[in-house]
């Protein structure tokens, strides 16, 4: 099984920890946006 490389997992940890953070808002919009980057975030890392 081939490793993923650096840039790969840091940015799904980044959109990982971003989507938390906008997630904790109380708005609409930026809790859509955060759950939107949490499951991008998720995907990417499982790829």
């Amino acid at each position: 099984m081939a490793r993923r490389s650096a840039p790969t997992t840091g940015g799904a940890s980044l959109l990982i920890i971003i989507g938390a953070i906008l997630l904790i808002f109380p708005e609409p919009a930026t809790s859509g946006i955060g759950l939107l980057l949490l499951i991008i975030g998720l995907v990417l890392w499982f790829l």
